[in-house]
Order: structure tokens, then C-alpha cells, then sequence
């Protein structure tokens, strides 16, 4: 099953890195998120890549042709496709400026109208994704999504009407929305969904698809983390350094 990756915006929240490499090439310890991310794919036995890029392309295609165990390289216009031992890699410059929803459209011609996984390059995850393409093929949507708690930042004020502060606690888990996570199981008929008009993907295809009733979503209590600031990377950072990634997938290679 083909695994595609959002790695094309600008990544302006996290401009202390970005300012200078994609977002993609960004490390976590050693190792690049893009790296971090796949590997978590790979040890569940998905091992077929397509890297939808756009903000410096030319950095994430370099990174994957320069790498020492490349078995081959090849471009065929804006597609490049690396053989590594471990996985097959293509990369699709889909164009700087180009919006998430817009980015995927340009996808189809590689996905050969099956099934596929989409997440995108800034969130590290738990998941086991043969779990949620359980869950996905037994829902019968068109889109199923990984629904989370994110770590909540604030502590929690309970206020009576008239101000005065009734409770303040530590915040905890469950006061935390449930949110997209970002790792996606998804049909060949979403583009029948997708119009020239849609741009974004959570904000002009998955908000009006849940009005179909074929937006699923798989709730995942395990780890999570996105990426998005320079706080968010040293925390990340932190756990590896400690050797605590609970991102890692602890199961051997299918």
C-alpha cells in the first residue's frame, strides 16, 4: 500500500529551522523527521513512498539521491524515484505555493486507483496503521482519519459568573479537543471528491466530506506529537536524546 507525505509547505511557525531547510529535513536527534516518519511506516511493513514536496524541493530530492545505500536514481519531469534496499521513494515537486488539497490531485496519476495512506511531515506517532485500516475498511468512509488528544499547555480555571475563581487544577488529557492527527487511510474515489476549487485539505475537502457521512475517524490514546514550533522540536528532541521515543514502532519487520 502506497504511503503518501505532505512535505511541501513553508513551515513558517517553525522559522529558526525552516528559514533554512524544508520543514522534512529538519532532525529529531539525529535523524530527520522525514526519517523518523517513514521508519515508522516501514516497521509496519509499508515501504512504498510518495513525498508530495514544494518549498526548497530541490533540498529533499538531493537529500534521498545523495543517500550511501541508493541502489538507483531516476527523474521522469518533476517525479524522482529512489530505490533504497528498504523502500521504493518517489518524489513529486507539486510547486511552492501549492495548497495541501491541490498538492494531493496532483498525486493521482502515481496511486494506480487503489487504497493508499496520506499523513503529513510534521507529526510523529504510536499508531499502529493496520489497525486503523481495519477500522477503515469495516466503516466503509471514504476518508479515515487518526483522531487524538494533544498534551494539553494550560492549566484549567473554573470561574463563576460573577469572576470569581472557583477552581484551578493541572491540566490534564482529557480537557484537550480531539483532533485530526494526520495519519490517513483514503480511498481512490476521494478524487471524484476533489474539485480544481479545493485548496486546503482539512479545511475544503475533510470538513465538507464529514457532511457525507464518509469521513471516519480512529481514535488513537497512544502517543502523538506534532512539530510545529521550535518547543515542540526540542521536546521531541529531548525523548530521543533520553532514548524515550514512544514513536518507535517496537514490533519486528512484517
Amino acid at each position: 500500500m502506497l504511503t503518501v507525505i505532505l512535505a511541501g509547505g513553508k513551515g513558517t511557525r517553525l522559522l529558526e529551522e525552516t528559514q533554512f531547510r524544508p520543514k522534512a529535513l529538519t532532525k529529531v536527534g539525529e535523524k530527520t523527521i522525514i526519517e523518523h516518519i517513514m521508519e515508522g511506516f516501514q516497521s509496519q511493513g509499508y515501504r512504498d513512498f510518495l513525498i508530495l514536496t514544494g518549498y526548497k524541493s530541490e533540498m529533499i530530492s538531493e537529500y534521498f539521491r545523495s543517500r550511501q545505500e541508493v541502489v538507483s536514481c531516476k527523474s521522469e519531469g518533476a517525479c524522482m524515484t529512489v530505490d533504497l534496499p528498504y523502500a521504493r521513494v518517489r518524489i513529486l515537486d507539486t510547486g511552492e505555493d501549492t495548497g495541501s488539497a491541490a498538492r494531493l490531485r496532483m498525486a493521482e496519476p502515481y496511486l494506480e486507483h487503489e487504497t493508499f495512506l496520506l499523513t503529513y511531515c510534521d507529526g510523529l506517532c504510536s499508531v499502529e496503521m493496520e489497525d486503523v485500516i481495519r477500522f477503515h475498511r469495516q466503516r466503509c468512509g471514504m476518508v479515515t482519519l487518526t483522531a487524538v488528544r494533544p498534551e494539553p499547555r494550560f492549566g484549567i480555571l473554573e470561574i463563576a459568573k460573577d469572576g470569581r475563581v472557583n477552581a484551578l487544577r493541572e491540566k490534564e488529557r482529557k480537557d484537550s479537543p480531539v483532533i485530526n492527527g494526520g495519519f490517513m487511510v483514503m480511498e481512490p474515489e476521494i478524487f471524484g471528491f476533489l474539485t480544481d476549487q479545493m485548496e486546503q485539505l482539512e479545511r475544503d475537502v475533510l470538513v465538507p466530506l464529514s457532511e457525507t457521512g464518509k469521513l471516519m475517524a480512529y481514535y488513537h490514546d497512544g502517543f502523538w506529537q506534532c512539530m510545529d514550533t521550535l518547543q515542540e522540536k526540542k521536546y521531541l528532541c529531548a525523548l530521543w536524546e533520553k532514548g524515550n521515543a514512544p514513536w518507535i514502532n517496537q514490533k519486528k519487520d512484517r
